[in-house]
C-alpha cells in the first residue's frame, strides 16, 4: 500500500467472517404531546435479510417492554430485500391486518401461475408487537436509495396504518426477481410488478416524502437532533411538518441504491 506520505509499506492481511446485521441502531425516545410525555421507538435498518430476524425480533419486544406508542422507521439507506422480511416487520407494525393482503405479487400473462398472494402474519407472531392492536401510524425515513422492500413496506402499510415520510422521494421500484443460476452465473430478471390491497402499484416515480428534509451529515443516527429525526419527533409533537421543511423538497440522490436491491439464495426476494 501507498500512505498519504507516499510511502509504500507491505503488509499481510488474513481474511475472517465478520457478523453483520443491518439493524444499525435501536432506541426508545421520549418525545412531548399536548404536554403529555410519549414513547417513541426508533429503528434504522439497511436491509430486508432473513438473518436479520433475531434483532429485529429483540428491537421490537424492547419497545414492548417500554410501552412505545409512536415508531420511527429509518429505512434511508435501504435498498431492498426480501419480501418475506418485509411482510415480516410491516406484520409487527400492524398485526390488527393479521390475514390481510400485504402484497399482490402480479407476473405476467406468460406465467399466471406464478403470481402471489403475500398476506399479513397471524396473530402467532414469535415476536411481541410495540402495541397490542397495533401502531395508529408509522414515520418512515426516506432517501433516493429507499427501495424495493422498502418502498414494498410503505405500500403495504398504507390501506391499514397512517404512513408518514420524512426526508425525499424513494426510488420507485415496484418490480422483483426471482434469480436463476446457470453456469455459475446468477442471472435477476424483473419477473413481477407488486401491488398493494387497494390494487396500488406502478410507483416507478417512488414515494414523495410529507416533510421534505435534506439528509443530515453532521449527526449520527439515532441522535434525536439530527436534521430528518428531529423533524419525526416534531411531527408527533406538534401534528404536522415544521413549516421549513414542508416549503421544500429534499435534493434527490442521483443514481441508483449502493447496495443491491433482493437477496442473493434460491428462492431470492422469496425467502422466508
Amino acid at each position: 500500500i501507498l500512505n498519504a506520505a507516499g510511502t509504500q509499506q507491505a503488509i499481510d492481511v488474513s481474511s475472517a467472517d465478520f457478523p453483520l446485521s443491518p439493524v444499525t441502531r435501536v432506541a426508545t425516545l421520549d418525545a412531548t404531546r399536548a404536554g403529555a410525555p410519549v414513547k417513541v421507538g426508533y429503528l434504522s435498518y439497511t436491509q430486508f435479510v432473513s438473518y436479520s430476524g433475531t434483532d429485529l425480533k429483540q428491537a421490537f419486544d424492547g419497545f414492548a417492554a417500554d410501552g412505545i406508542s409512536e415508531l420511527i422507521l429509518d429505512l434511508r439507506y435501504n435498498g431492498g430485500g426480501s419480501v418475506a422480511v418485509a411482510r415480516d416487520l410491516a406484520s409487527l407494525v400492524s398485526p390488527g391486518s393479521a390475514g390481510q393482503l400485504f402484497a399482490f405479487l402480479r407476473f405476467n400473462d406468460k406465467h399466471p401461475a406464478n403470481t402471489l398472494e403475500v398476506r399479513f402474519n397471524g396473530a402467532d407472531l414469535p415476536v411481541t408487537p410495540p402495541a397490542p392492536g397495533g401502531l395508529a401510524r408509522v414515520f418512515v425515513i426516506t432517501s433516493g436509495a429507499t427501495a424495493s422492500a422498502s418502498e414494498l413496506v410503505i405500500n403495504g402499510l398504507r390501506p391499514f396504518v397512517k404512513t408518514v415520510l420524512v426526508g425525499e422521494t424513494t426510488y420507485g421500484k415496484p418490480f422483483g426477481f426471482v434469480p436463476r443460476d446457470y453456469c455459475g452465473i446468477t442471472y435477476n430478471a424483473v419477473q413481477f410488478e407488486a401491488l398493494n390491497a387497494l390494487g396500488v402499484g406502478n410507483y416507478t416515480t417512488g414515494f414523495t416524502p410529507d416533510c421534505a428534509v435534506p439528509d443530515d451529515f453532521d449527526r449520527p443516527l439515532g441522535d434525536p437532533a439530527e436534521g430528518r429525526l428531529r423533524t419525526a419527533l416534531d411531527y408527533i409533537a406538534t401534528g404536522s411538518c415544521p413549516a421549513a421543511s414542508a416549503q421544500r423538497q429534499a435534493p434527490a440522490q442521483a443514481g441508483p441504491p449502493a447496495q443491491a436491491v433482493g437477496e442473493t439464495g434460491p428462492n431470492g426476494m422469496f425467502v422466508d
